[in-house]
């Protein structure tokens, strides 16, 4: 969908200024001390928790990269299983937003898309602990 997207957008020439930042990680285990960005020490002791240890860091340099925009849009993909399999059960996509992007209802809107092209989302929200 996201190739459809851009191409769409280049048809129509739009002037877009697009980043990505891909970011992997090396299977974690249990009681490793990490390094971040930061250079803050971070004891893993769940691996369910490494991809978004990794995220953070890249959001890090997205968010830098945004102050610098117009109008940034920054938009996060990630597999999220242990999350979503926890919420929804596991035949179910996520999706979640954070605060600007349930003001402009990006998740309504991608979870519209994706009941007209078959591939559903349920919106799942971050809960205080």
């Amino acid at each position: 969908m996201p190739r459809v997207i851009i191409y769409v957008c280049l048809l129509l020439k739009f002037l877009l200024q697009i980043n990505c930042l891909c970011c992997l990680s090396e299977s974690y285990v249990a009681d490793e001390i990490i390094k971040s960005r930061a250079g803050v020490r971070v004891r893993v002791g769940n691996t369910d928790a490494e991809g978004r240890m990794v995220m953070a860091d890249v959001l890090c340099r997205m968010k830098e990269l945004a102050l610098e925009s117009v109008n940034p849009e920054l938009f996060t993909i990630a597999t999220l299983t242990g999350h979503a399999i926890r919420a929804m059960g596991p035949d179910y996509s996520i999706i979640m937003d954070n605060g600007p992007a349930r003001h402009f209802g990006t998740a309504q809107k991608i979870q519209s898309s994706g009941d007209k092209y078959g591939d559903p989302f349920e919106i799942s929200t971050i809960r205080r602990e």
